[in-house]
């Protein structure tokens, strides 16, 4: 093999790691942009020296994810499935946050932290609850100008304003506001707790 053959070669092969380099610059640099605007900041910044040595970039941020084990990559396709399982993560991530994101922790630790004095009343939660659904069904509310309507379940004529009236000094007040609220934050919880998709996040990050 001739000077110039040797040279040929070591010069095609320095374009084939160039190639490679910039490739996984690129795979790098649109994974930061994904993630600025999934996290809506521009805070989240590239590694230094990151587009002379994406390699070394790649395993800082590896390194950043606290992964228990550091990852040795061989060529692209080993550093994209990795990626993909990484995107993985973050999309369970983001389902589990979707969810508690609809969960008012602020309000819910407020009704927590605040004494509330029972009603005297001998009117079960289920039973309110059922009055409730009652007044939307018939539509009761102040501001039914109807004087009479007729009961769905009974088919007898009531008095709007006074049954509204009645109804709501029962089921409006702040002990069952509360409770309600409650409620809707405990089944809320519970189906982030039953989701499948967060179940194998917490599996993932903490069992793997």
């Amino acid at each position: 093999m001739t000077v110039s053959q040797v040279e040929h070669d070591v010069d095609v092969q320095v374009k084939e790691i160039n190639k490679n380099k910039n490739t996984l610059f690129g795979i790098l640099s649109t994974e930061l942009g994904e993630a600025q605007r999934q996290f809506k900041t521009n805070r989240i910044h590239q590694k230094v020296n990151a587009k002379g040595n994406p390699i070394s970039a790649l395993n800082k941020w590896i390194d950043e994810a606290d992964l228990k084990s550091k990852t040795e990559f061989n060529n692209i396709s080993e550093i994209e499935k990795e990626i993909n399982e990484i995107n993985n993560k973050i999309n369970l991530l983001d389902t589990c946050l979707s969810g508690i994101s609809t969960v008012n922790f602020k309000n819910l630790r407020s009704i927590l932290a605040k004494v509330i004095i029972k009603p005297k009343t001998n009117l079960s939660q289920t039973v309110i609850k059922w009055l409730e659904q009652g007044m939307k069904l018939h539509n009761l509310n102040p501001n039914n100008s109807k004087e009479k309507e007729k009961c769905l379940f009974c088919g007898n004529e009531f008095d709007v304003n006074k049954t509204t009236t009645n109804i709501l000094s029962i089921i409006s007040s702040e002990y069952s506001d509360a409770l309600n609220d409650l409620e809707y934050a405990e089944n809320r919880i519970n189906s982030i707790i039953d989701n499948r998709n967060c179940q194998i996040f917490c599996v993932n990050r903490f069992f793997s």
